[in-house]
């Protein structure tokens, strides 16, 4: 079978970690890949958040996940703590690329290495809009830093 290859970006720009709660896991007891999903989720909103970004329900501006690519390593079983990094990927105008990368916090093992592509967007006028300015003067800050 032919898979797909992911390359995690040189920076990392937020890390966190998430335990993997029995809620999650599978009857084969390591997380489901559903979950891993609205892991990711669950940080990029975190990431966000350290950049002013607070997503609330019915706000007009917000972001879509515009594709999604996740590729396994290895399990990551019940009650691991996972550390996840996120990096940035391309730019574009209105969208940007964000990688992660997923690992046993204790060992260090390779778990999973995913990519979100999101389209910011007002859902009031049903358009894609600018990437907003938080991000942009974190991205200039990266730019700085290489």
């Amino acid at each position: 079978m032919a898979r797909i290859k992911l390359a995690y970006p040189e920076k990392t720009v937020f890390t966190c970690e998430k335990r993997v709660d029995p809620a999650d896991v599978s009857p084969a007891k390591h997380l489901r890949f559903d979950r891993m999903v609205s892991y990711l989720l669950e940080v990029l909103d975190d990431y966000f958040e350290t950049l002013g970004i607070i997503r609330i329900p019915d706000q007009p501006r917000g972001f879509i996940v515009a594709d999604l690519a996740v590729t396994f390593k290895d399990e990551a079983p019940i009650h691991e703590e996972l550390a996840i990094e996120t990096g940035i990927g391309d730019v574009y105008t209105k969208g940007i690329e964000f990688y992660f990368r997923i690992r046993i916090a204790r060992n260090g093992k390779p778990v999973s290495v995913a990519k979100i592509g999101v389209v910011f967007f007002d859902y009031t006028r049903r358009k894609a809009i600018p990437v907003p300015s938080p991000f942009r003067a974190c991205l200039r800050s990266l730019d700085q830093a290489r």
